[in-house]
């Protein structure tokens, strides 16, 4: 196992290509830009990808009921901007389908 980081953008919806099975742990700012953090099986080809959805909120920003699960909160500015991530779970049982759409987000070394 390891622990890899990828960089997201401040938008709210995107989806970001992770290798398959990746656990994400948290999200942060780091050097001004939000990134997560996933726990990622060493076995796992980096090339071997699935989409995973990701919204940002801010604080008193409308949300919708399939808002997701929590991941993290980051800051950006000094407190000027605070954003609330969650990441929608689709699967077996689902209503909602995982929408492809965007670019992937480079891992960051």
């Amino acid at each position: 196992m390891r622990v890899l980081k990828w960089a997201i953008e401040v938008t709210d919806k995107q989806t970001v290509q992770l290798p398959v099975g990746a656990e994400i742990l948290c999200v942060q700012a780091q050097h001004g830009r939000p990134c997560i953090w996933a726990l990622v099986d060493g076995e796992v080809s980096l090339s071997t990808v699935e989409p995973r959805v990701l919204f940002t909120h801010g604080t008193g920003h409308e949300t919708s009921p399939d808002i997701g699960c929590y991941i993290g909160t980051y800051q950006l500015e000094s407190g000027a901007f605070v954003g609330h991530v969650f990441e929608l779970r689709t699967g077996i049982g689902s209503k909602l389908p995982i929408p492809v759409a965007g670019q992937p987000v480079a891992i960051l070394e």
